[in-house]
């Protein structure tokens, strides 16, 4: 069976990261979906971004993504997804994330194991 989330390290399509993050590809040739993870305590800190084909499938996407990281990374009991556009807090919501907090940057949304 293909695994469904490869380590990735090529062109990043805008995706937030850094040095502290892992960086992941979705593992299919139609699009590309890349996810950010790092972690902070018992919870992974995520971020994706997408190219334009990949657009209809990020539900799908992100919805794999949080069961892989739940199901591969022993230490995590929730995902939090930092949002800054209104757009992608639709997007979220849609995948059971729920709101948690309003800063001055960010709205912080989490989904719980």
């Amino acid at each position: 069976m293909k695994a469904k989330f490869k380590v990735y390290a090529g062109d990043l399509i805008g995706l937030p990261t850094n040095e502290k993050h892992l960086n992941f590809r979705w593992n299919t040739s139609d699009c590309k979906i890349l996810f950010s993870m790092s972690r902070q305590g018992n919870a992974a800190s995520c971020h994706f971004a997408s190219d334009k084909s990949g657009k209809e499938n990020i539900i799908k996407a992100i919805n794999e993504f949080v069961a892989f990281v739940f199901e591969n990374f022993y230490w995590c009991n929730m995902i939090l997804a930092k949002i800054k556009l209104n757009k992608i807090e639709q997007i979220v919501k849609q995948c059971n994330f729920i709101w948690a907090l309003s800063t001055k940057d960010y709205e912080l949304y989490v989904r719980s194991k």
